[in-house]
Order: C-alpha cells, then structure tokens, then sequence
C-alpha cells in the first residue's frame, strides 16, 4: 500500500484526498452539491469500509481524519475512526454550490445541455455562477478549496505524524487538485506565465479568459471515482504543492450480492498504483465491527420547513435498511420532515425494537396525524411487531391499490414494505398513495373502533 510514494521531504505534510462513496443521488444520477445531502448506498458504504480496510494496512499513523459537514463525506470517514481518530468536520470542505442545477437528472438531456453550457462559459470566465440565487462561481470553489487544504496544513504540520486524510467531494477535489496540478505547471514555464495565472485566480481581469480554459482544460483531465484517493504533498518551507497521485481505486474492488463495482483508474503520468490484497472475504468479515462507526444522520439533516402535520415516521431492520434511505430521500424531495428512528446503518438489528420505536413515535400526542413506515426484509415481522403497539394500525402493502385501501377504509396510521420482496419504484407508488388518501369515515369508523376493543 502507498509503497511506490516518494520520501515526504522535512517540514512537509502528505494529505490523502479521499472521494465520497456511492450516494442514493449518485445511483439515481441526480447533480448532488452542497444542497443535496443524500447518505450512502449498501454499495457507497461497502466502499468506505474497503477505503479504512486499505489505510489500515499502512505503516505509519494517520494523525487526522478529516471530513465536510455533509453526510455522504462524514459517513465515508467514520469507519477510519477505528484507527484511533476522531472525525473532524469542516464546513469549508463542502462541495460546490450548484444553484439550481441542485438535484436535476444528469439522465436527461437538457440537463446535460445545461451542465456543458455552463462548462464552456467557465473555459471564457471562471467568475461566472452556476444558474439560481445560491450558485457558487469555479473561482470561488477553488479559491475556497485551496485555501482550507492549506489552513489544514498548516495546522498539520507540527503534529508527530505528517498523514492526514480528508473525505470531501467530486468537484471540490478536482477544482483543487487541478488548481496545484496548473500552478505546478506554470511555476516550471516561466515566471511570467505563473504570476498571469496567479492574478486571474485570484479574480484579476487581466488574461482570464486565456487562464479560465488553462483552468477547466486542467479540471478535465481530473476524474475522480467513488472513495479514490489523490495524494498531495504540501511543503510548508517553500509554500508548494506537489500531486503525487490522481484517482487511485485499486482499492475498491469488491463484489456486492449481484453487484460488481469495478473502478477504472485515469491514464496520467502523474499516477503511482496502490497495491493492496485486501480481499473480498476479509472485508465482509469486517463489516459488522465497521458500521458501527457509521455516523448517525439527525432529524435536523433530513427535515424541510413544512408543518407538523408533513411530519412521517420512518424505520427499519437491517433487511430494510437500503429501501428506508431511499424512501427518505423520496420523501424529502417532497418536502416531508422525516424522523428516522433506526437502524442507521446494515449492522444486524432486530425488527421489534425498531417497530416498538416507530410505534410511540407515530401516536406522539402532540401530534396525532403523524404516519409511519416500517420495513424489514419481507415487510412480515416488523408489521406483526408494529401491530402490538396500541393504536397502531399497520398495514402490510405490496402495490397502489392495497395502499388506497387501508387508508381509505382501515384508516392505517402506518404501512410495513419488504426491503427484499418490494422494488423502489413500486415502494415510491405506495408511500405516496399511503400519504395522499384520506379515510372515509362513514360505516368504516365503527369497523376501525372495533379494532381497539
């Protein structure tokens, strides 16, 4: 691992730039920025764990672990937090601020028609914001990356292990590493060229369009996978940086169930191949001790500004796990609050605990028209367990009309879905149906009161 790296020089710090791992947005191909804060898939979190998996198989400390605020970055760092780190979090490592690109379908045409509008208007001028009020500029990225990588080193330096590791994002990486990749470049040209493109990204007008395509054709060459790792030299005497690697991914090879995730690695002579034989038993053995550092995503990071009553329960089994997140996410596109009850990750929990929880919280009497969701596996045994709650009414669904019915006639305060028996589109169908009918009332109110008797 790491073996083929050069000596880092006296008074230097070596940081490992690390992506995120697979997202919910990611698998959905949605623009994810600062304002979407989509977790991590089973596959997103499987790739985090190989991530500490090859860290720790290297022969020196890590001094700091690193991460932004966002979920994806913090949940990508936590299980290096085994190594004896506590994770840092640093608002400023954020990714960028895509305005209303936020959350659009890159699956979609005009979507991609906008994204490479946009690309060619910042090969002319690096100043200009992505679309909508809150859109960030790439000079602003980049100068807000540059600067927190170097605060970080500076703050490093000193400590009795140079190696620290920072989980961030996509572009946010790339802006920097192309950012040092380019002032590399223009330093070993000529002093001239350097202190040109020195002045325009430091938003000087003068030569910016000729710098802004230098900018984003140095971006282009910068692709970064899922849970890659780009290691950066920062020499604190001379004030310089030097990109050792680019997007190595060697170490992600793994099998998921059906699901092959194989990593391809960028063609560039700045590259040094990791080599690591962590193996796909061994990193299956380790999951159950590992998740448990998966942090736990608060109400607060997955509620919207909507009233009590758009307040849905939500919980589920390890079996159930995959299909919640994404049914969180669909929820909160709606602008639902969502509380989450648990399990927050796929370490094996039991399904009666999470159904007892999911139960209370929906008969909260401070606000009685809540409504829950639960699932495990089959959907079978957390509804059986939900059921014994008093006052609740679980309904066991598998498709639309099922769900118009037990609010329609059963007045059901809560629905159970089968991680492994239900597909996400159809659970989408459910959950909203579930949301969106009214109980009738009528003859159905003395059947429903019977219920409690």
């Amino acid at each position: 691992m790491f073996r083929k790296l050069p000596p880092l020089k006296p008074n230097s710090v070596r940081f490992y730039l690390c992506r995120h791992g697979e997202t919910i947005a990611n698998s959905k191909r949605l623009i994810q920025g600062a304002g979407i804060n989509s977790p991590l898939t089973d596959v997103g979190r499987t790739q985090s764990i190989n991530l500490a998996s090859a860290f720790s198989k290297v022969q020196f400390n890590i001094s700091r672990v690193i991460s932004s605020t966002l979920t994806r970055a913090q949940q990508t760092a936590e299980p290096l937090a085994i190594h004896g780190n506590t994770v840092e979090i640093f608002p400023q490592l954020r990714e960028m601020e895509y305005g209303d690109l936020e959350g659009m379908s890159i699956a979609k045409i005009e979507t991609m028609k906008k994204i490479r509008a946009l690309w060619e208007e910042w090969k002319l001028d690096i100043n200009i914001p992505c679309p909508g009020e809150h859109g960030e500029s790439m000079a602003s990225l980049m100068h807000r990356a540059e600067n927190i990588l170097w605060s970080i080193a500076q703050d490093s330096h000193l400590l009795a292990s140079p190696h620290v590791v920072v989980v961030s994002h996509s572009m946010f990486l790339r802006a920097a590493i192309a950012r040092f990749l380019l002032s590399k470049q223009q330093d070993s040209n000529s002093a001239s060229e350097s202190q040109v493109i020195k002045k325009v990204l430091n938003k000087v007008d003068s030569e910016k369009m000729a710098s802004s395509l230098q900018m984003m054709s140095a971006m282009d060459n910068v692709q970064l996978a899922n849970t890659s790792i780009t290691v950066v030299d920062f020499d604190m005497s001379l004030s310089e940086t030097s990109v050792l690697v680019i997007g190595s991914t060697d170490h992600v090879y793994e099998e998921i169930d059906q699901h092959t995730i194989v990593m391809s690695k960028n063609d560039t002579s700045a590259m040094h191949t990791y080599s690591t034989n962590s193996g796909g038993g061994k990193v299956q053995r380790r999951i159950g001790t590992l998740q448990r550092h998966f942090s736990t995503s608060t109400a607060a990071n997955r509620t919207t500004n909507r009233t009590a009553s758009r307040t849905v329960i939500i919980g589920s089994d390890h079996g159930g796990f995959d299909l919640k997140m994404q049914m969180i996410e669909h929820l909160e596109l709606q602008g639902y609050q969502v509380q989450d009850v648990g399990c927050h990750s796929a370490t094996r929990c039991d399904y009666p605990d999470i159904a007892a929880l999911a139960g209370k919280a929906t008969l909260d009497e401070s606000n009685t028209t809540q409504r829950g969701i639960v699932v495990c596996g089959s959907g079978i045994g957390i509804s059986i367990a939900a059921n014994k709650v008093p006052g609740v009414r679980c309904a066991l669904l598998h498709d639309h009309y099922g769900a118009v019915m037990c609010r329609k006639h059963n007045n059901a305060n809560m629905i159970a879905l089968g991680g492994r028996t239900t597909g996400v589109e159809v659970a989408k169908e459910i959950v909203d149906a579930f949301l969106n009918t009214e109980f009738e009332g009528g003859r159905h109110s003395e059947r429903v009161a019977k219920i409690e008797l």
